[in-house]
């Protein structure tokens, strides 16, 4: 663990003296305690005092906009003494999540994906910028790119045999210093209509356990899957990328599934028949790309699997709408001092 000046670390040493402002030399202690390490540490004077248990097939949702014990760095701090994630835990809200307790289990399924319309939690921030939108035409609009983060989202495939183009990914994030979730993915361009929207960006998840963190089950931040195009011949929305998954303890155990892949791009619509939306990432394996309406309409692209980014939409070749790029991938960071055995993780730790 990394001990921060001003802070009280966990290895028992004395309050240092510190000015209101941080500095040292006023006579005023401060009660933080830090844990993690740089670029992640996290200060708090908020202690856990009751346990977070989901039993075995219940299912059971935290808000980062409602249910923070502290908010520090922007981040949603929820403290407990103990949790056991035995069920289905689903993580929604505007805050990235840190949990913080002495033993952390995941047994069943931690799910911070971007399955819903708001992404997961701490997702689709200001941060997110947007590359060319996709081309309308009421003869086949341009499908919409996938999100990206640390790897690229995929672009929109063209619509109407090629004349309006497809959206172009926004870039990636080159320095990732802190906890923050994925991007959505690019909406598809219209024909006669608009097509659903792109993707929910993978949430943001930080796991800090003091004794000991073991995870035998999921950790889901993974983007959503885009939107269908919609008749007529509108295009396909992009899938939003993968989000970030931060795990800290001095011990660490199980044989953990960590993934924050892209979702699958949407398929673009015909005269006569809508897209499929996009796909997401069931385990650690890859997210498939809806089909476009018909036979020659645009279909998306898959979502982005391990160290790769999301793959374009297709053309559409027959005068309808042009398929959404596949999501790009995320980020997942495994800090302190023991590794997981057998770990399943995608994209790989970074």
């Amino acid at each position: 663990m990394l001990a921060l000046g001003g802070c009280r670390t966990l290895l028992g040493i004395d309050d240092p003296v510190v000015s209101p402002d941080g500095g040292p030399g006023d006579g005023t202690a401060d009660a933080r305690a830090c844990y993690g390490v740089a670029p992640f540490e996290l200060c708090t004077d908020v202690v856990g005092s009751t346990e977070l248990i989901v039993p075995p097939n219940v299912g059971r949702a935290l808000s980062t906009t409602t249910e923070c014990d502290a908010i520090v760095r922007g981040w949603c701090v929820v403290a407990r003494t103990n949790v056991q994630i035995m069920g289905q835990l689903k993580v929604m809200g505007t805050r990235p999540l840190a949990l913080l307790a002495s033993k952390i289990a995941v047994e069943g399924q931690l799910d911070a994906d971007g399955d819903n319309a708001s992404g997961g939690p701490g997702a689709d921030a200001a941060t997110c910028t947007t590359g060319a939108t996709a081309k309308s035409g009421l003869a086949g609009g341009g499908g919409g790119a996938g999100g990206s983060f640390a790897t690229l989202g995929g672009r929109g495939g063209a619509g109407n045999s090629g004349v309006n183009s497809g959206g172009l990914p926004n870039g990636i994030v080159l320095v990732i210093d802190d906890l923050r979730g994925g991007c959505r993915g690019g909406v598809g361009a219209a024909g006669t209509t608009q097509g659903d929207p792109g993707g929910g960006g993978g949430g943001a998840v930080y796991l800090l356990a003091t004794s000991s963190l073991a995870i035998t089950g999921k950790i889901d931040a993974s983007g959503g899957g885009g939107g269908r195009g919609r008749l007529a011949k509108s295009g396909g929305s992009g899938g939003g990328s993968g989000g970030m998954i931060v795990l800290w303890s001095p011990a660490t155990n199980g044989t953990a599934t960590l993934v924050a892949n892209g979702g699958g791009g949407g398929g673009g619509a015909d005269n006569g028949v809508n897209g499929s939306p996009g796909g997401e990432c069931t385990d650690a394996g890859e997210a498939l790309g809806g089909n476009g309406g018909t036979v020659g309409a645009g279909a998306g692209g898959r979502g982005s699997m391990g160290a790769g980014g999301g793959q374009n939409g297709i053309d559409d070749v027959t005068g309808a709408g042009g398929g959404g790029g596949g999501g790009g991938g995320g980020v997942i960071r495994i800090l302190g001092t023991a590794a997981f055995g057998m770990t399943v993780a995608s994209p790989p730790p970074s």
